[in-house]
């Protein structure tokens, strides 16, 4: 057995050599499928003035970029990028608060094997205005020589729209008024 491992050993690592060659030149003359993956497509939202116009609004909850596992030739893996990809959901095919995506490529010979997410999942709420009081808040420490009689906002209320669900849950705007950079124009001295 010694004997046939060693004997020519010459002649076997030029041979091994030789096979290693010819499936590098074959792999590179028939250019395989090979798999790649893509990340972070993001989804084009499309006719969204349907909802609006229905006066609802709706939020993303799952769904707003996807990622793809594709298959393409060799010559093409590293020149296939997201920027290759458009993923678009049409909202005038909105059924049961899911839209479906689809994906198109701009280059021949790529494949799609699979996509993160098939549906963009959206929630749908009624558009709401509310008139909400705005309250001002002071903070930080008065230069010394200066005090504070009264902060008010003006306008004192405003109008805010959105959804429904969200703008039930505001009960004031509030805005914070930094008065440790109070000046001589800004206050009255207090003496």
């Amino acid at each position: 057995m010694k004997k046939l491992l060693t004997e020519n050993i010459g002649i076997k690592v030029l041979s091994l050599l030789v096979a290693v060659i010819v499936w590098g030149i074959i792999i590179n003359v028939s250019n395989p499928q090979v798999t790649k993956s893509i990340y972070n497509v993001p989804v084009q939202m499309l006719n969204t003035d349907n909802i609006e116009n229905s006066d609802q609004v709706y939020e993303v909850l799952e769904g707003s970029t996807v990622d793809l596992r594709i298959s393409c030739n060799r010559d093409l893996y590293n020149s296939v990028t997201r920027d290759d990809f458009t993923a678009t959901a049409d909202f005038s095919e909105l059924y049961n608060d899911l839209v479906p995506i689809k994906i198109t490529c701009n280059k021949n010979n790529v494949n799609m094997l699979s996509q993160s997410y098939n549906y963009v999942r959206v929630s749908l709420d009624d558009v709401m205005t509310m008139s909400c009081p705005v309250k001002v808040d002071g903070e930080g420490t008065m230069p010394e020589g200066f005090d504070i009689a009264n902060i008010s906002a003006s306008p004192s209320y405003i109008q805010v729209v959105g959804a429904k669900t969200k703008l039930e849950q505001i009960a004031s705007v509030r805005c914070t008024l930094n008065v440790s950079r109070i000046d001589d124009t800004d206050a009255i001295r207090v003496e």
